[in-house]
């Protein structure tokens, strides 16, 4: 490994030989992949000077908060942010939380690490943390922030605190086991043999600038994105080969090889000097594979809304823009089609001949490239407590909780505590309900009795249970109900809807004469010779509401795929050997115009 000696690496002196020599171990296991398969098997080795400055920056931050918490477990008036990261980083290396008031204060064996270890950091808290860190120590502060090394140089930032974090552990193993003075050669090996093979995969969640879709364009390229949308398709899971061993069919030699971007490619010459041959065996026996899943998402109409009234009059009118999103490893399987999601990644750029499977000269037939994201994390908002309970899947995902400001507490209080006494007893026993009632849709004067039967659409009941013995009888109904508006026209019908759909987190708004059975429930689609399930309306629903107006112009076979939504809570679909029922726990809200009017 090669380092840059530049005046702006002095801070690289904080690493002493020792932990020089260690990081030599770990880079490799944790470099970004490069960007050819010539660098692949070249240059993968290489740390530069920027990078290895960062790394340096990082391990004082990392081996300063976890010797603290491990010393005195952390000191009670510490910022919540701090608290966060001390947690994560005593669980990591100790293998339990070592806070002061846990229940979890039992001294801890120092943890070594041989294997693929995933991290996930709050996005800000760790930022918080680590400016903090270095305004109290004076350090860095006239050098670029960590959180700016990562939007624009997310690969190399990410591979930066995972070398920073194996250089922490090997730092602690060494302070504690491995002295000067009790040179312990078997420790020593046991650390040598953990460097060389353990990986930090670092994952940052809830990152603080939420992109729109429409926004993402070349100038984002290898850059660090949040983006949050609805996931409308995902495509069955998949094995790639990552590295894999050719032998040459002249000499014989045996090398390994990368396979970039998940592409199949074979060496264009041996490693052997002596030998120019071009034609090579693939060894099946050595392949590496890793998870792998594509999935699409497309906008959430509030993003639409935002962007028609911000960025420019053209946007109006545009059908919901759409991106392709790839996950690997413990990414996989962690959301479903009708989710909305929270994705944290980078933007990358592929050639549409790559991406539709074509090798050698017809790859090179094309200039035009189209961008996707390569998901570093994903926050599910949609799977609940007891869905997470009961698939261990979606163990990464994780509903968000609801959170209030201080004023809108604060209105929250002022209607608690209103001096409603005054009324009449009726309008006592009907208060806040009633207050509810007429703030709904306050445009539309009137129609009471149809406000308070949307409010309590929109409340919904209790949700039956889905663990336990409740779960597999009869005593339980579905907790959403269901309702038909029928009025004539100019009552106000499609205002309602319109104002209902804007309250809960998931809804969906669609016209019944422009509606088909596929588009309300579920789709397939074959690409490449794979089958995928494409959401409609009432899953896209799912735990909101569906608003359907024009019910009265809906065909009568789209009116029947709907009895089962509405009846079991789900879509069933047999079709192309696709045999599956997907979640439609939604209410359905309809207007319609009566026979003759």
């Amino acid at each position: 490994m090669s380092f840059d000696n530049s005046p702006s690496t002095a801070l690289a002196a904080q690493l002493s030989d020792i932990q020089k020599a260690d990081l030599d171990r770990i880079w490799p296991n944790h470099s970004p992949e490069p960007d050819d398969a010539c660098s692949a098997n070249q240059q993968k080795e290489i740390l530069d000077g920027n990078t290895y400055q960062h790394v340096a920056r990082l391990h004082s931050f990392l081996i300063h908060t976890a010797a603290e918490t491990a010393e005195r477990g952390g000191a009670e008036d510490d910022p919540a942010h701090k608290k966060v990261v001390e947690d994560i980083l005593s669980v990591i290396f100790f293998g339990t939380s070592k806070r002061k008031g846990t229940n979890n204060m039992v001294p801890a064996r120092l943890r070594l690490t041989e294997r693929r270890h995933v991290v996930f950091f709050p996005y800000k808290c760790f930022h918080d943390a680590l400016r903090d860190f270095e305004e109290k120590n004076r350090r860095n502060l006239q050098q670029p922030s960590y959180a700016s090394f990562l939007y624009h140089f997310p690969d190399k930032a990410l591979a930066a605190l995972g070398s920073a974090m194996a250089l922490s552990m090997a730092t602690l193993w060494r302070k504690k086991y491995i002295s000067s003075l009790n040179n312990n050669i078997e420790q020593q090996q046991l650390l040598i043999k953990a460097l060389e093979q353990c990986t930090f995969v670092v994952r940052f969640l809830d990152a603080d600038r939420i992109s729109s879709i429409g926004d993402i364009k070349t100038s984002l390229n290898e850059k660090l994105v949040s983006v949050k949308a609805y996931v409308i398709k995902a495509k069955p899971k998949r094995l790639r080969v990552t590295r894999a061993d050719f032998r040459c069919n002249r000499c014989g030699e045996q090398f390994a090889f990368q396979l970039m971007n998940g592409k199949y490619n074979i060496p264009t010459r041996c490693i052997a000097s002596s030998c120019r041959s071009k034609t090579f065996a693939l060894l099946r026996s050595t392949a590496k594979y890793v998870g792998f899943q594509e999935l699409k998402l497309q906008e959430l109409p509030d993003d639409k809304v935002v962007a028609t009234s911000t960025s420019s009059s053209s946007d109006a009118g545009r059908s919901p823009r759409q991106i392709e999103v790839e996950v690997t490893d413990d990414l996989v399987d962690t959301c479903a089609t009708g989710d909305i999601v929270k994705v944290v990644g980078i933007v990358k750029s592929i050639s549409t001949a790559l991406a539709a499977g074509r090798t050698g000269r017809q790859a090179l037939e094309t200039s035009t490239y189209k961008l996707y994201i390569q998901a570093n994390s994903i926050t599910n908002t949609t799977s609940s407590e007891s869905d997470r309970a009961n698939n261990k899947k979606r163990k990464n995902s994780s509903a968000k909780k609801i959170s209030f400001s201080a004023s809108q507490l604060e209105d929250i209080r002022k209607i608690a505590h209103a001096d409603h006494r005054i009324g009449s007893m009726k309008m006592r026993q009907s208060f806040p309900f009633d207050l509810l009632v007429h703030s709904l849709c306050p445009s539309i004067v009137g129609h009471e009795l149809v406000k308070a039967g949307l409010l309590l659409i929109l409340l919904g009941g209790t949700s039956p249970p889905t663990s336990g013995l409740d779960a597999h009888n009869c005593s339980t109904i579905r907790s959403n109900s269901h309702i038909l508006i029928v009025g004539d026209p100019g009552m106000g019908k499609s205002c309602m809807l319109l104002a209902i759909s804007q309250i809960p987190s998931r809804s969906v708004y669609v016209g019944g004469n422009t509606s088909s059975t596929t588009g309300l429930t579920c789709s397939l689609s074959k690409e490449g010779g794979e089958v995928a399930i494409e959401a409609g309306a009432l899953i896209l629903a799912d735990q909101g509401v569906c608003c359907i107006d024009e019910f009265d112009k809906m065909a009568k076979a789209n009116q029947d795929g709907l009895l089962e939504a509405m009846e079991q809570q789900q879509i069933s679909i047999a079709k192309a050997g696709v045999v599956a029922s997907l979640p439609a726990r939604c209410s359905i809200v309809a207007a319609a115009n009566p026979k003759h009017g």
